[in-house]
């Protein structure tokens, strides 16, 4: 079993490594029914709760299943290579991908044919009918005062909602300190203007998600690309040898599920980062969007800004891939920024709207929030499972993935270096929709990777879709060897266009 699965110290992390060894060893068969909870708990000497919290955890990592009113069963998780851990040239550059990402993006909305483009998950999904009801009932009972107000930093129901479920996160935080923001990507904008000035050094993991270059070329800021495990996340010791040599001005990055590569970073490696950064005085900004997914997944993991201890990390996040995402509500921390933080939020739009601020609110606090969030999790995770082992068939040998288990999105490595914007191209003309790899760095690299995006029930057209990717990369490569069989050479072939970087 990879070291890095069931991290931490917890029993019902204890109890999820020894059942998840036993699967991998073969003494417990595929298909083989587990104990219950109730006999697990009686076999373990734990609580009702602490052997479920091991049941989940195993579900999200692919080694059970649930049926209902059947129990839990085993199940092997398919496995293929990870890519491996990015090498970005170590200098700086100012982002200029805008144009490109805006002609993907403007192709990439859904239609007809299956889209694993978009990063948010099905609305079938998304409690979106209770919230419009929700929102109804509020407009017509406190329409005057929701309409008719401005929300400045935030409404203080929601922001002492999100206080509640920072503790979650390992993060003990007063509501006063919390600014109600347009999103995540509208929060670490202003973390960014808080922090830096046109022309500073910022860095960045490599693979990125492409909206943060398009944020610094905004704020004419400068880039780095750091060394980024598809597993462990962003490389300390890599951030540490910048410091040294050139500290930036802040460190973005995503150290629960990340995109696009889902690596979730241990806890020794944040309290390791989170040192660093302060030694160096180098500002971290902490973009959590997907961080729920994990911790209701019974991963336990804690938010970086659950490390820090002198105002070094900026925490941002938001409720688009929980709960809304055209509610476009998030919220940020910002510690000794938060006067500077909060002026820019006023001085751009005076908050956001107090309806949608209300209706989160009653959303957070109540029992079904938490319902949705582990039907949710079960979901994605049965969808990810059923994806990977049709991935493992289907595609051609040498395709690799990044191994990570919370969240909906999956990191791909095409075999024999195919271009993943030759792929993209080709799997729009058959209403697929993928995101191409070189999207996610301005550097130029991941040329040969594509992200998916499987935020969806699993489904028959959702197989077909694999199913027909898994049949176009066979045939491109199939081209690609005739090419070179008749002395053309295949690189060309495998190139689409540079990207603009």
């Amino acid at each position: 079993m990879p070291p890095e699965q069931f991290d931490g110290a917890t029993r019902f992390a204890a109890i999820a490594r020894r059942i998840a060894a036993a699967i991998d060893d073969g003494a417990i068969a595929a298909g083989e029914r587990l104990p219950s909870v109730r006999r697990l708990s009686r076999q373990e000497g734990v609580s009702m709760t602490t052997a479920l919290a091991a049941m989940r955890l195993l579900e999200s990592h692919g080694y059970v299943t649930v049926r209902p009113q059947s129990g839990h069963f085993a199940r092997h998780p398919a496995r293929l290579p990870a890519p491996a851990r990015s090498e970005p040239p170590q200098h700086d550059r100012i982002p200029a991908i805008e144009g490109l990402i805006g002609d993907i993006l403007s192709r990439s909305v859904r239609g007809r044919g299956f889209s694993f483009g978009e990063a948010v998950p099905a609305p079938t999904l998304l409690p979106l009918r209770a919230i419009a009801r929700r929102i109804g009932r509020l407009a017509h009972s406190e329409g005057e005062t929701l309409l008719g107000g401005l929300s400045g930093q935030g409404l203080a129901e929601l922001r002492a909602a999100i206080a509640g479920r920072m503790a979650h996160a390992g993060c003990t935080v007063h509501p006063d300190a919390i600014t109600i923001t347009g999103g995540a990507a509208d929060a670490v904008a202003l973390a960014l203007r808080a922090v830096t000035s046109p022309g500073d050094l910022v860095a960045l993991e490599s693979p990125t998600y492409y909206g943060l270059l398009m944020t610094a070329a905004s704020c004419g800021l400068r880039i780095r690309e750091l060394p980024t495990d598809p597993t462990e996340g962003l490389d300390p010791n890599a951030f540490a040898a910048m410091c040294a040599s050139a500290p930036p001005r802040a460190l973005v990055l995503s150290a629960n599920v990340q995109n696009p590569t889902g690596a979730c970073m241990r806890e020794s490696r944040k309290r390791e980062l989170v040192a660093l950064a302060a030694r160096y005085g180098v500002t971290i900004i902490e973009d959590d969007v997907f961080g729920e997914y994990a911790r209701h997944a019974g991963a336990g993991l804690r938010a970086l800004k659950a490390h820090d201890q002198t105002g070094t990390v900026i925490y941002c996040s938001s409720f688009s891939k929980v709960l809304a995402p055209g509610l476009r509500v998030g919220w940020i921390i910002a510690g000794p920024h938060h006067d500077a933080v909060l002026r820019d939020r006023i001085a751009q739009s005076w908050g956001a709207p107090l309806l949608n601020q209300k209706a989160l609110a009653l959303s957070l606090r109540e029992a079904s929030y938490e319902q949705h969030m582990r039907r949710m999790v079960h979901t994605l995770g049965d969808t990810r499972a059923r994806a990977l082992d049709l991935i493992a068939r289907r595609f051609p040998a040498g395709t690799r993935i990044a191994p990570g288990v919370h969240g909906f999105l999956l990191w791909l490595q095409l075999p024999d270096a195919l271009d993943g914007y030759a792929f993209y191209q080709r799997a729009m003309a058959r209403d697929i929709v993928v995101m191409p790899g070189f999207a996610f760095s301005a550097t130029g690299g991941f040329r040969d990777c594509i992200r998916l995006s499987l935020g969806h029930p699993w489904s028959s057209a959702m197989a077909d879709a694999l199913a027909a990717l898994g049949d176009l990369a066979d045939r491109m490569l199939a081209e690609n060897a005739r090419l070179t069989a008749s002395g053309h050479g295949a690189a060309d072939a495998r190139k689409g266009p540079a990207p603009s970087a």
